[in-house]
């Protein structure tokens, strides 16, 4: 796991992070930074907490106990363990539902702007959009989709279920790379 490039430089942290379920103690008082730049490597054995300190890491999920300290505005991208579902939709569909986000702020920023005269309040929330569409790649999704499908050489027109497990893990990767605006 990287940080993002261009991140703002404070730590990820953990403070006295603890987590179990149930009995089962997953992690104990746990204390760490990751500083910007940093790569970082979990290792151990299953069920020892790597799945879960990486869910504690993107916000996923919360501890029952510390404090897990997030520098704002970060993009994580992790690699789910499952394969990318088996359906009939595309690759090329498939790989632009990563961009539902950007679509999202696309869509509001449309809608504000074609409201009417926006006061002040609305005037900031679409220059904020504004800036969250910039950093977050732009308006070209579609331009992203296909640069994305063409370096894995992804066969974008044929479907999920036509693709072997690694394909299928090509796509995924492709798919969760479509959030982060360096692809």
């Amino acid at each position: 796991m990287q940080r993002a490039p261009g991140s703002n430089g404070s730590p990820d942290r953990f403070d006295a992070v603890s987590v179990a379920f149930g009995d089962q103690r997953i992690l104990l008082e746990a204390d760490f930074t990751i500083e910007s730049g940093e790569r970082v490597c979990l290792i151990g054995r299953n069920g020892a907490g790597k799945s879960t300190t990486l869910k504690l890491i993107t916000g996923a999920q919360e501890p029952d106990d510390g404090t897990v300290e997030r520098p704002g505005r970060l993009r994580w991208s992790l690699l789910d363990q499952k394969l990318a579902e088996e359906s009939a939709m595309a690759v090329r569909d498939f790989v632009a539902l990563g961009m539902a986000q950007q679509l999202e702020r696309i869509a509001e920023f449309q809608r504000l702007s074609a409201a009417g005269t926006p006061d002040r309040a609305a005037l900031r929330e679409i220059e904020a959009l504004q800036r969250e569409i910039e950093a977050g790649g732009g308006w070209s999704i579609e331009v992203r989709v296909n640069t994305l499908i063409s370096e894995l050489g992804l066969p974008a027109e044929k479907r999920m279920n036509e693709l072997s497990g690694g394909w299928r893990r090509r796509v995924r990767s492709r798919k969760r790379s479509c959030r982060t605006p360096s692809c």
